[in-house]
């Protein structure tokens, strides 16, 4: 998981400007070592070309041991790492 956050954030910083607000991603992890997948679930728009680095580097994270899970996490934009929400579960927060 903390690899697709530092992803996430390495992808905002690479590509600016940036829209405040905040995006909101997906990330499936499948069998051990394969690669993860994140898609964008409601993101501010105007941060597609973050966005789509971060989908296209999330390739490069594997998925761990402990093998098929699903989370879903906020990051704020202007990134600040202590609001970073992580949501573990295969529904979104709020059962949305």
């Amino acid at each position: 998981m903390f690899d697709l956050i530092q992803v996430s954030v390495i992808c905002l910083q690479y590509n600016k400007p940036n829209q405040p607000g905040r995006l909101f991603l997906k990330g499936a992890f499948s069998d051990p070592g394969t690669p993860a997948q994140v898609v964008d679930e409601e993101s501010t728009p105007g941060n597609e070309r973050a966005i789509g680095c971060i989908v296209e580097q999330a390739g490069r994270v594997k998925s761990p041991s402990s093998g098929r899970q699903v989370v879903y996490y906020a990051v704020p934009i202007p990134v600040r790492a202590e609001d970073i929400a992580i949501y573990f579960g295969p529904r979104k927060p709020g059962g949305k």
